[in-house]
């Protein structure tokens, strides 16, 4: 018979133990998925008009623990959050001329080389009502921490709804604001980009 060293043993009671506590981390988060039926939209200004791009597409997902699950009013530990939306997906409102300022703004936010906007929640804190979420944004390859409100919202089906709001600066992500020319006449952009969203998940399957 085979005896099992003293060595051993605690390597496998380690083992097990860390095999327990990954399974109650596991059975105390509630995973959320985007779902159709989000959008974001970008508002900015300019010599010429005011402009707006939306997009539909925000991919991700949300880990919550059991509580904010329950009520979306007490957070014990901050959730997992982590955000994608593909530069193409916005569009510009402008009409006409929409193709042709997305083109501008898609070469100046280098979508080339970085095809998406990503976003990773490192704190959320209760704040007036509402909660104050505080994350990494990063554009264009930059990466900036940002402080926003934000609120949950229980929807049909079991959905929680997350909208929020902020305003960035182009620069601060080395976008130079775009100066393009559309019939003869140059327009010169503002720095200043406020970022609205309401992003919808629903519980991982």
């Amino acid at each position: 018979m085979k005896t099992i060293s003293l060595t051993q043993t605690l390597t496998l009671a380690l083992a097990v133990a860390g095999l327990a506590i990954g399974v109650r981390a596991a059975d105390g988060t509630v995973k959320y998925q985007s779902q159709p039926g989000s959008t974001v939209k970008m508002e900015g200004t300019s010599t010429v008009h005011d402009w707006t791009t939306i997009g539909n597409v925000i991919g991700g997902s949300m880990e919550l623990d059991a509580a904010f699950d329950a009520d979306l009013k007490t957070v014990k530990a901050s959730p997992k959050v982590e955000v994608v939306i593909p530069v193409r997906s916005l569009k510009s409102q402008v009409n006409p001329g929409g193709p042709r300022m997305d083109q501008v703004m898609q070469e100046h936010m280098n979508m080339k080389d970085h095809p998406r906007i990503q976003y990773k929640l490192a704190e959320l804190t209760p704040k007036d009502g509402k909660f104050e979420a505080k994350g990494s944004l990063t554009v264009s390859g930059v990466t900036k921490t940002i402080t926003m409100p934000v609120t949950f919202e229980r929807v049909q089906g079991g959905k929680i709804k997350v909208t929020g709001s902020t305003t960035v600066k182009m620069t601060d992500f080395s976008i130079k604001p775009p100066n393009p020319e559309f019939a003869g006449v140059g327009i010169k952009t503002g720095d200043d980009v406020k970022i609205t969203f309401e992003w919808l998940t629903a519980k991982a399957q």
